[in-house]
């Protein structure tokens, strides 16, 4: 059987993720807001991130909780700690970046696409910088 909710603020989900712990979050690209989907009862708790109509476009799980999210509209790369709720920021290098798709692999590594740049970009989060990857 399968349940089909409406979205807080109408339409607009996009990427979805589910943490280690199994939470469920899902970007809204046209709603600016992250979404934790109370899986017994099917609301939405809408999280904002730190910066406004930001385009939260994808969002991946992180081994820790961690929830990375690519704000297309903004430029930036936003980690959601589900276990604190605290918000973290970074703002992808170039002129207009449009950072689009977010992967964590398995060694907590973050990747993400630039589509403005179009280019792949590493996150380092312990010196907090990005690094190109050769196409």
């Amino acid at each position: 059987m399968m349940a089909v909710f409406d979205a807080p603020r109408g339409t607009g989900p996009y990427g979805i993720a589910a943490t280690p712990d199994g939470q469920v979050f899902f970007a809204s690209l046209a709603g600016n807001y992250l979404g934790r989907i109370d899986l017994e009862t099917g609301t939405t708790t809408v999280l904002e991130p730190p910066v406004p109509r930001q385009g939260a476009r994808r969002v991946w799980s992180d081994s820790r909780g961690g929830l990375w999210i690519t704000g297309w509209s903004s430029g930036d790369l936003f980690r959601y700690d589900s276990k604190s709720g605290s918000w973290g920021r970074w703002h992808l290098p170039g002129d207009r970046p449009q950072p689009y798709a977010v992967y964590v692999d398995d060694a907590d590594a973050v990747w993400v696409s630039d589509w403005g740049a179009n280019a792949i970009l590493r996150f380092d989060l312990k010196t907090e910088s990005f690094e190109s990857s050769p196409q």
